[in-house]
């Protein structure tokens, strides 16, 4: 393996371990802190992002997440493509994740 091949491994294991922090509870998720649903989900998108992280990957991983630990009502429209996470869920991580890599995470 070539030196930039590890880096980038050694890059997608420390993205991994962070996100896991974004667990219900979690020391990154913004509801232990009080904050809302979509608002945690905004911030997931915004480090995504930041991480290098595809739109793709990001909406993958919540995915991924959503299919083994969480449970939606029955009136709950989920993502046609992201199968186990509400709709709602992925136009907030895309919004979060769009404002991060067009600079307008803090802006109005």
């Amino acid at each position: 393996m070539q030196p930039g091949a590890v880096a980038a491994v050694e890059v997608t294991f420390q993205n991994a371990f962070t996100l896991a922090s974004f667990h219900r509870g979690g020391s990154l998720d913004a509801q232990a802190s009080g904050g809302s649903t979509p608002y945690a989900n905004y911030v997931y998108g915004v480090y995504a992002g930041s991480a290098g992280m595809s739109l793709s990957q990001a909406l993958q991983g919540a995915n991924l997440y959503a299919s083994i630990f969480a449970s939606y009502g029955p009136n709950v429209p989920l993502d046609p493509n992201y199968t186990s996470t509400p709709a709602a869920n992925v136009a907030i991580i895309t919004a979060g994740f769009n404002a991060q890599q067009n600079g307008t995470v803090c802006h109005k």
